[in-house]
């Protein structure tokens, strides 16, 4: 919504015909407005929207700076900042009546038909921020803006603690209700008891003392055994060697009785021998069962519990 030329220039050429009528303190030349005049008369709108927003936020926002700032927001189609605009000038104690019914008549009437109204709800103090407006509630009179899809912030020292998105249409009176959260409740300290609750059982799986005993028992025997067979191994060896030394074909006919003895020493060869062998096998059989043993013995399960007493703290369970 753009305003013509027209109409345009007839409100330039409508305040500077009732400009001589004002007061001379707030009619004095203002560089500030005649320069913004120039850039608007030449189409350089938003040259003269920035000087006059710096001429309002840097020194005094005067009638006149706020009827020409009004002007350029209308004309660029900022109905919502328009009409912000036009409610100051129109609320400004030094503000000409007739100007007042001027703007009334030009435009005011139209940037009502075409704006939404926000009410916002906000706590004392804070910043509230939506497009270019900024205010510090309590705000107390609607905000208008320009329909569309709109986010209403509030903010705390400068850190935003809420918002709020709407979508407005023309004529729209939306009321708002900004908050700060509310900060989470801090847990209760711990509080001390008197007695010292036990601990939950303690259980785990443990090999017991049999599972070492047991095949070190067997693994010892084994020793053992492979020790007994290599001195029965050695025994027979040096029987052997004897036999063969002190008698050597002395011995024609195994049933006579110069043989006796001869057949003594083989017998004891033999016996040896025989013992040997035995004990290699028992200790091959005994490792092989302590390995075994070792490997397969079942676990036990651990119970352990801490109770207290007036005596202390003590431990009971299995081990």
């Amino acid at each position: 919504m753009r305003l013509r030329a027209s109409p345009l220039v007839f409100a330039l050429a409508a305040w500077c015909g009732t400009a001589a009528a004002a007061p001379p303190s707030r009619e004095a030349p203002d560089p500030a407005v005649d320069y913004a005049v120039e850039q608007m008369k030449s189409g350089d709108l938003e040259g003269a929207r920035r000087r006059l927003q710096l001429a309002i936020m840097n020194d005094d926002p005067t009638p006149r700076r706020l009827y020409h700032l009004a002007l350029v927001e209308r004309e660029m189609g900022h109905a919502g900042a328009a009409l912000r605009l036009a409610r100051r000038f129109h609320d400004h104690p030094d503000a000409d009546k007739k100007k007042v019914a001027l703007l009334e008549k030009t435009f005011m009437a139209d940037l009502l038909a075409v704006t939404a109204r926000v009410v916002v709800e906000a706590p004392a103090g804070s910043t509230v921020e939506v497009d270019d407006y900024v205010g510090v509630a309590p705000l107390g009179y609607p905000i208008d803006l320009d329909p569309g899809e709109r986010v209403v912030r509030l903010k705390i020292e400068g850190r935003e603690v809420d918002a709020r998105a709407l979508s407005l249409k023309a004529l729209d009176f939306v009321n708002v209700a900004l908050h700060v959260p509310s900060p989470s409740p801090s847990p209760p300290p711990p509080t001390a008891t008197a007695s010292v609750a036990p601990k939950p059982s303690e259980t785990g799986s443990y090999r017991p003392a049999a599972g070492y005993a047991v095949p070190a028992g067997l693994l010892g025997l084994g020793v053992g055994a492979f020790a007994a067979g290599v001195v029965y191994a050695v025994e027979s060896q040096r029987a052997f060697d004897e036999m063969i030394k002190l008698a050597p074909g002395a011995c024609v006919d195994f049933s006579s009785a110069s043989c006796s003895a001869h057949q003594a020493r083989i017998a004891h060869v033999n016996a040896a021998d025989d013992t040997s062998i035995g004990f290699y096998v028992a200790s091959g059989v005994l490792t092989a069962g302590a390995i075994v043993s070792f490997l397969v013995w079942p676990s036990s399960r651990r119970d352990l519990r801490l109770t207290a007493s007036p005596a202390g703290l003590g431990v009971t369970g299995r081990f």
